[in-house]
Parts: C-alpha cells; structure tokens; sequence
C-alpha cells in the first residue's frame, strides 16, 4: 500500500472534510463506478456515479488481512439484478477506495479489494457479501479424483485441444421466452449431439450446452443476460469424458485421465 501525502493525512485528521467512497465493480469488460456522495466524482478520467449504498464495517482476520465486507444498495443497482434469478458464473471483483472530494489532489486510499461472494434480497434493498481475494487462494481443491470419466476439463493445459478447431462462429436466429432456448444456423449441418456439454459464448458471457439437437437448436443450462437475436455467437464442441468419445471425436487418447477399469462398488462397503 502506497504512503498517503500529508495533506491526505490533515484531511484525515482535520474536523472538516468533505470524504466519499469510490466502489468500482467489474466483470470482463464490464465496469460499474459508484460513490457514496451526493454528487459524481470524477477519477483517473473514470466518473463515479451516485448510488444508495451503505457500507457496513471492513472485517480482519487474525493476521490483521482483509477478510470480508457487506454492504446494502438498491436491488435495481447493477450488478445487483443479475443475482435476481441466480448466481452468475463469472467472478464478480469489487474495490473500493476512500477520497477527499475538498481535496486539491486527486488521492485515494484502498479500503477494500476483492470478490462479490453472494447477494441476498429483501424488499428495495440488496445485501452484498464480499471477501478479500485471498479467501478464493486458501481453498484447497483436489486436483484429480478418480473414476471412469476424464479427469481433465476439455480444452485446458492437460487435454491440450485447441479450442478454437472446435468452435464455429455464427448469428442467434431464434431465442424462446426462457433464455434457454437458442437456434444458430451456421451449425444446422453439424450431427445432433455433437455440441452438447460444450459451450456457447456472447460477448463476455459463456454458458454450456445441455442439448444440442438438428437444425442448430440447443438448450443452455442458464439464460445469457441481454442477449438478443442477431448477436454474434461462438459455439464449442462438447466432451462426456468417455474414452470412446476422446477416440472417435477428438483423436486425443494420448492424454485421456479416464479409469475405465476401476471398481464401480466401494470396496470398503462390501460385506
């Protein structure tokens, strides 16, 4: 952390001071600037707009690290409506940052940097649970587990298939009133089937395919926020993780992790 001017400091210490809070949030592209104050502040060339928000107290753990903060805002604020219906998959950042709007120099201090954990509603308000970065770097995660199916998630480091040789580039032609229903023609032609468990991309957002069937229609497992027929989309081969689709699909035994042979009972079970 960065050592704050003196005229910062007197600011801090003096009994007149004119302090707001500067909440940048973003997703990919995606950025939403909010403040405090009653009026907009403009930082770094970036305008931070007024918002209801209310900020409840940092909390430390026992290493005095930043560890989680909630505060409450309209639940018309964005991001706040995507958590409506349920959960996005993309991880939501959140920093916010204290500034002197009295202050000649444009200087803040860090306050908070992290994650959107999860969004609670009741009633106009919305409650925001966030934690500090390092809450997600203290998970540990088994990192194979076996059984009959790959272990290796189609198009990382470890199954080594180029992504891009799998995906198709088209238009949504048909969208139905759930968001999950999508028809792209450019993969008309391709076999029913071929495209389940993949994904499609729009913009910023990716979701998989429960279903692809004939004439370029698939099912999404989760609707895509704003889309709209004629966007631009990127469809993505699927994987079930069977040996035999790794085979005949995509030519990639050499670096398949399935276990065909291993016992389906527990052994430990048996009597």
């Amino acid at each position: 952390m960065k050592s704050q001017s003196n005229e910062f400091i007197a600011k801090e210490e003096g009994q007149e001071r004119i302090p707001a809070e500067l909440f940048h949030i973003w997703k990919g592209v995606s950025h939403w600037r909010y403040t405090s104050g009653d009026v907009a502040v403009v930082y770094n060339g970036e305008t931070y707009t007024p918002a209801t928000i209310e900020r409840e107290q940092v909390r430390w753990d026992s290493n005095l690290e930043v560890n989680s903060m909630s505060m409450t805002v309209a639940r018309v604020t964005q991001p706040a409506m995507e958590f409506i219906a349920l959960a996005p998959t993309e991880l939501i950042w959140i920093s916010v940052h204290k500034i002197h709007r009295d202050l000649g120099v444009e200087e803040t201090t860090p306050v908070f940097i992290g994650q959107i954990k999860d969004i609670s509603f009741k009633g106009a308000a919305a409650k925001v649970n966030c934690v500090g970065f390092e809450h997600f770097l203290k998970q540990i995660v088994p990192r194979y587990r076996y059984g009959p199916g790959c272990q290796h998630t189609l198009y990382d480091s470890y199954c080594q298939m180029v992504k891009a040789d799998y995906t198709i580039d088209g238009t949504i032609s048909y969208i139905s009133s759930t968001g999950l229903a999508f028809r792209c023609p450019e993969i008309g032609s391709v076999v029913a089937g071929y495209y389940t468990l993949g994904y499609i991309t729009v913009g910023t957002y990716s979701r998989m395919i429960t279903n692809h069937y004939s004439g370029g229609n698939i099912q999404l497992r989760y609707p895509i926020p704003g889309v709209s027929i004629g966007d631009a989309v990127a469809v993505s081969a699927g994987c079930d993780k069977t040996r035999a689709t790794c085979i005949s699909k995509f030519n990639n035994i050499n670096n398949n992790m399935s276990f065909t042979t291993i016992p389906k009972d527990n052994p430990a079970m048996w009597m």
